[in-house]
């Protein structure tokens, strides 16, 4: 069941924290257009995203999104027991 969603707008060059969500939560991210990468703190390489790919963050995740080209991206906050298939 998601309880919140909102659209961000990235733009070329501009580097953006995404909403922290408890660790209760999920964040799903997914990019609607532009071209940009998903760094998540923990990890230690960089994800590049385009227009229509879809990533889940587990939640207490610190994340940035780096803009190569103006982005749009939808996030929603799911809870723990969401999977893929109900976004």
């Amino acid at each position: 069941m998601d309880t919140a969603k909102e659209q961000l707008r990235i733009w070329a060059g501009e580097r953006q924290l995404l909403p922290m969500v408890s660790k209760e939560k999920k964040l799903l991210v997914r990019c609607i257009s532009g071209e940009g990468y998903l760094r998540v703190m923990t990890q230690t390489h960089r994800q590049l995203l385009r227009p229509g790919d879809t990533t889940i963050l587990p939640g207490g995740e610190i994340a940035t999104l780096s803009g190569i080209e103006t982005m749009l991206v939808e996030v929603k906050q799911l809870s723990q027991d969401a999977n893929q298939y109900d976004c």
